[in-house]
């Protein structure tokens, strides 16, 4: 007779290489198309695989403000570790070494379900329940992973918060664990400040956890020094020097403040007018309603409430309480400021944390009774079901969508004009299509200099992706319309439900402006 403790982890493992196979096949074809920020982070890494050096000659003026295309705005370690993993140098390579970490993440989250799960069951096996919870736990991370966060620095965050949580596990009482996790500060902080901060907060409540006030203080000094001086050692390492990205962060920070905080007109960074008035009013939209939330936001909800309702339970275990509850404010200070942003930062800066969410999620729903157990059943279901259909969009892509080499290929053909910015795109993500990057220009980049993409182009490149639309307009802009390569299937629905308005893919349209001398 078969043990079922024995088949149990074959269904985990089929689970990972089904999502495993799919992120592969994403990379591979670019699937789906990226969001519009993707322009800012992933170019430099294929400049920089390419031989051209770690360059943002795409998004330079809208970050830095100047004509150097230097990549000094945000810190370098996503774009190097991406140029390394790249395969190729091009957008279909770097989509592909994104894939790759996407896997590690999915693999290694499963892995710590499994031993935690098994761990906290009855003899040390595990239930078929705890199997099915590992399961949809690495769906509801694989959704925002494909759709936006693989695109920017949170995937490495991500990455690094696996081998955080592998290092509570495994060496919570080694005495030398401060180095570790300072290193991992500093892998934080040399991949997005607000990254290593956090790093800083979880490692602090971690040692003001499980050590007396005086170890407490004593290795979190030592880890956050550490963590600095790593920083500082990659960012001397990388292609422009520790003083120049210190210097570009510190503009960066100081606009990006502007902007959230003190402006109330039209924003220098984003275009956006009035953020004042109009930056907290799509809360639910963007953590609940919209597709593109995987349900996230209830579920960080369900997590804050476990910890709550476990309170005395956790508490006998504290150390070091004051410590401990100090570091705890500020962590959920922060937390709260990112959620109520009502922007798409708050999804991003809250699914980057999914790993973590999801192993203290199912850590404390194992101590409670049946219902706790259901509403997280529930929840993980709900958040599956929602990152499924990006996967069930991906037949349609193939079927009836515009392909990556397909579009790529309509662009090498069009032999389309090759001077400094006179190639528009809108929106941004079209980037994907060519590597001649100073020829192009985005939308948002025509806005940050005060000029009319129509006036400033020769050339517009409208995407049926960003414009969510069936038929391109004939003027935009007041360029004319001159090639259509829209997918004009019906949208897509699966048991006669429509789940997008349009066939995802690469389609474009092409318009010729005024001050364009000759027809392509």
């Amino acid at each position: 007779m078969i043990n079922s403790q024995n088949i149990k982890p074959f269904f985990i493992f089929s689970a990972i290489t089904i999502i495993a196979v799919s992120f592969l096949i994403a990379g591979f074809n670019v699937y789906p198309p990226p969001s519009g920020n993707s322009s800012l982070f992933v170019p430099p890494a294929i400049n920089l695989a390419a031989g051209n050096g770690l360059i943002d000659d795409l998004s330079h003026i809208r970050l830095n403000q100047t004509k150097d295309a230097r990549f000094i705005s945000y810190p370098p370690l996503y774009p190097v570790l991406l140029s390394i993993l790249m395969p190729r140098t091009d957008s279909i390579g770097a989509f592909v070494a994104i894939a790759v970490m996407e896997i590690l993440i999915i693999s290694f989250t499963a892995l710590i379900l499994y031993k935690i799960l098994r761990t906290t069951g009855d003899n040390g096996e595990i239930s078929w329940f705890n199997i099915l919870i590992i399961i949809f736990s690495i769906f509801a991370i694989a959704g925002p992973l494909l759709n936006y966060n693989g695109t920017r620095p949170e995937i490495v965050f991500q990455l690094i918060s696996v081998a955080w949580i592998m290092s509570v596990i495994y060496l919570t009482r080694h005495k030398n664990l401060w180095m570790l996790l300072g290193i991992i500060i500093g892998a934080g902080l040399a991949t997005h400040p607000l990254h290593g901060f956090y790093f800083s907060i979880l490692s602090a409540l971690l040692f003001s956890y499980v050590t007396n006030t005086k170890s407490a203080i004593n290795n979190i000094l030592r880890a956050g020094v550490l963590g600095v001086l790593v920083f500082l050692l990659i960012l001397a390492l990388s292609p422009h020097g520790a003083l120049d990205y210190l210097n570009g962060m510190r503009d960066m920070a100081f606009r990006y403040a502007s902007t959230m905080i003190f402006w109330t007109g039209s924003s220098p960074l984003t275009g956006f007018e009035s953020p004042l008035n109009t930056y907290g009013q799509d809360l639910l939209r963007y953590l609940v309603l919209s597709p593109a939330s995987f349900f996230w936001g209830p579920f960080v909800l369900f997590v804050l409430i476990l910890a709550a309702k476990n309170y005395k339970r956790l508490n006998s275990g504290i150390k070091s309480p004051h410590l401990f509850y100090l570091f705890l404010f500020v962590f959920l200070a922060v937390m709260s400021g990112i959620i109520f942003l009502g922007h798409a930062d708050s999804i991003y800066y809250l699914t980057m944390l999914g790993s973590i969410f999801v192993v203290i999620a199912s850590y404390l729903v194992s101590k409670e009774k049946v219902f706790g157990r259901v509403v997280l059943f529930m929840l993980l279901a709900t958040m599956s079901i929602s990152s499924l259909r990006v996967f069930v969009l991906m037949p349609f892509y193939f079927l009836d969508g515009v392909r990556i080499s397909e579009a790529r290929n309509i662009i090498e053909n069009l032999n389309l004009p090759d001077c400094d910015d006179c190639v528009g795109i809108s929106p941004a993500n079209l980037w994907v299509l060519s590597e001649n990057y100073p020829s192009i220009i985005t939308e948002l980049q025509a806005e940050r200099t005060g000029e009319n993409l129509g006036k400033t182009a020769k050339i517009i490149l409208l995407g049926q992706h960003g414009s969510s639309l069936m038929e391109p307009p004939k003027e935009i802009k007041g360029c004319q319309i001159e090639k259509d390569y829209f997918a004009k299937e019906k949208p897509p629905s699966f048991f006669g439900i429509k789940i997008a308005n349009i066939i995802p893919g690469h389609g474009f349209a092409v318009y010729e402006c005024e001050i364009q001398t000759k027809s392509i």
